[in-house]
């Protein structure tokens, strides 16, 4: 869903010429009326108020963001494809440090001089690689634990630590998957009934013939129907949900977990019926401080001698060496990380060594974090001031509000609540490691009803992928113009076509105002005023038809052609979710199938482009709420 779909950048036309009257289809508008739904309950906004909408003349017809509710803008350095080579050159490379450093900056491939194990000299770097040889006694842990300082420390260790030490409860489990997809009501009940015949023939020695058989899971169909072991969810010690698994999940979760090893079980999910199998049971193992304090202590004498050298080195660099390092780099810093372990993650997950490593997506199919950077700016407030920080170890660092900007932007990579209208444009999918190939625009109906509702009324941004096309750019709408141009009565073809209710036809005119990003010499500065004034805001045009009853309320609408239709548009609430997503591989509608290919890049060696230990949300907003305060 939020990746580029080539490595060349699409030209993004304005719209002109005379509309013709040939007409766009898009999606079902009661599905898209159900997404909207669930986003207006994630924002705490009465589903009721899309019908106090649905009428063609019901609000307004013109609208821009207040100061009060515009998100920020920031400079994010989307990478395209043409411009990879110019931007990572030597040239380039210095005026991407410190405070307008993108995500991964420093990173170019030819001087490449900001990571720090450039930085240091190569004095530190061998000291560094000759303390990780070395390994800490029992009997030097024994004595080291003898010492309540050092207990302590361990302990604050292990609260930190403890949720991803703890195991959950796990099944492995297996099924026969019978889609609903584009199926009638009608056909579902059929599907229904079909699912519970195969049900009561399938015995374990027959399983996998029935998978082969009927199943229309086309990865697990594959691998005998298997799932692999699947986590029960959960909270962690934020109260936060550890499953950020979409709403599939949770409906499946249940009664899963209900089943006993061997049991055949019917679950009927908002994707179809998986008759389901579980094969395997791991009971919850919560972790404690005593099973794991003498590990934990090892572990962190060990660390010690390695972060040594190079917490000499960095103690003695220049403050504007520090201006120069990323916001990945004084995350890092900031967390006494000195592995640098989310540098180097985005180095060769989301930066230029990716397509070094086999089971990545290389460079020419995505490169891009707009889909953070909109989250983000939406989710939380802007922060407007510097602020410095002093880690663990006594190392002052100093976050412009850009940094903190960018940190946002790699946590919010995936997000907690999210809906979408519309499908978008064929590309790959991060996910299954596959092509997307029947895109389908949002319905132009939902559309206009969430413009005026949504963003005017409820003055609740939205994210939108501009127009369909080969490249993927995540824009917030921030306001519009609204102009209906004709309303006409409706033809016996379009009556036929729509619903026997459809009376009039309506021909709209729609200019969407959206933030992108904000040029790089202002993104340490306040934005949102200038984006409530409509200093940032780049305008896209859209036409489209509403099917309207004898009382003008909308039935349905469509995109004409000579417009270019939004691609997609989505929705978010909550919070980042960057930071956890890999802890439950469940993350999404993409459920069925998924997992093996997951499991098959694991089993090699490598790892799924699936999210983010390193950018842990609630220390990036800890971050924030300091500027916020200051």
């Amino acid at each position: 869903m939020k990746t580029s779909k080539s490595s060349k950048l699409s030209l993004l036309l304005p719209f002109a010429g005379l509309l013709s009257m040939q007409a766009i289809a898009g999606t079902n508008y009661q599905k898209d009326r159900a997404s909207m739904e669930q986003a207006y309950r994630d924002v705490g906004v009465p589903v009721s108020e899309i019908d106090n909408f649905a009428n063609l003349r019901s609000g307004v017809d013109h609208y821009m963001i207040d100061e009060k509710h515009a998100p920020w803008g920031g400079y994010f350095m989307p990478m395209d494809g043409g411009g990879i080579a110019t931007r990572w050159n030597a040239k380039a490379a210095p005026s991407f440090g410190g405070p307008t450093a993108h995500f991964n900056t420093g990173l170019d491939r030819t001087t490449y001089k900001r990571t720090y194990f450039k930085t240091i000299d190569t004095e530190v770097e061998s000291q560094v690689k000759e303390a990780a040889n070395k390994t800490v006694s029992d009997a030097e842990v024994t004595k080291f634990l003898l010492d309540q300082k050092n207990v302590n420390r361990i302990k604050a260790i292990f609260e930190k630590q403890k949720d991803a030490l703890t195991v959950p409860a796990k099944v492995a489990a297996r099924h026969i998957f019978l889609s609903f997809k584009d199926k009638s009501a009608a056909d579902i009940a059929a599907i229904e009934t079909r699912a519970r015949a195969i049900a009561k023939m399938v015995t374990d020695r027959n399983f996998e013939d029935l998978v082969a058989k009927y199943s229309k899971d086309t990865l697990t169909v594959k691998n005998g129907g298997k799932l692999g072991m699947i986590p029960q969810g959960g909270k962690d010690s934020n109260g936060e949900d550890i499953d950020y698994d979409g709403q599939v999940v949770r409906e499946l979760e249940t009664p899963l977990f209900a089943l006993s090893v061997g049991e055949i079980g019917l679950i009927k999910t908002s994707l179809g019926i998986h008759i389901m199998q579980v094969t395997q049971k791991s009971a919850y193992a919560p972790a404690t401080f005593s099973n794991h304090v003498f590990s934990l202590a090892k572990a962190t004498m060990e660390k010690d001698l390695r972060d040594a050298p190079v917490i000499a080195r960095i103690k003695k660099l220049s403050k504007q060496k520090f201006h120069e390092f990323s916001a990945a780099e004084k995350f890092d810093l900031y967390l006494s990380r000195y592995d640098f372990v989310a540098t180097k993650w985005e180095q060769y997950n989301r930066g230029p060594y990716r397509d070094d490593r086999t089971g990545f997506m290389p460079l020419s199919v995505w490169e891009g974090f707009c889909n953070g950077a909109r989250a983000a700016a939406i989710a939380l407030s802007e922060p407007k001031h510097p602020i410095t920080v002093t880690n663990a170890e006594g190392i002052e660092i100093t976050f412009e509000p850009n940094d903190l900007k960018i940190l946002a932007t790699g946590a919010y990579f995936y997000v907690d609540k999210y809906q979408q209208m519309g499908q978008r444009t064929a590309g790959y999918n991060l996910v299954l490691f596959d092509t997307i190939t029947n895109p389908i625009p949002p319905n132009m109906a939902m559309f206009d009803i969430m413009v005026r509702s949504f963003l005017a009324e409820h003055k609740k941004p939205f994210i939108i992928d501009k127009n369909p096309g080969s490249h993927l750019w995540n824009v917030i709408g921030i306001g519009f113009d609204r102009r209906i141009k004709e309303v006409r009565p409706a033809t016996a073809e379009e009556i036929k076509a729509i619903s026997p209710k459809v009376t009039k036809v309506a021909l709209v005119e729609l200019t969407l105002q959206t933030l992108m990003e904000v040029d790089m010499q202002i993104a340490n500065l306040p934005t949102v005023v200038d984006v409530a004034a409509g200093k940032h805001s780049v305008p896209f045009e859209y036409a489209y038809r509403l099917y309207l009853d004898d009382k003008e309320n909308i039935i349905d609408g469509e995109a004409v052609s000579g417009s270019t239709a939004p691609d997609f548009v989505w929705f978010v609430a909550g919070r980042g979710m960057d930071d956890i997503w890999l802890k439950d591989q469940y993350v999404s509608a993409d459920l069925v199938g998924r997992l093996p290919k997951i499991q098959e890049a694991l089993a090699k060696g490598e790892k799924p482009f699936v999210g983010n230990y390193h950018m842990h949300f609630n220390d990036i907003k800890k971050l924030f709420e300091i500027s916020w305060k200051k």
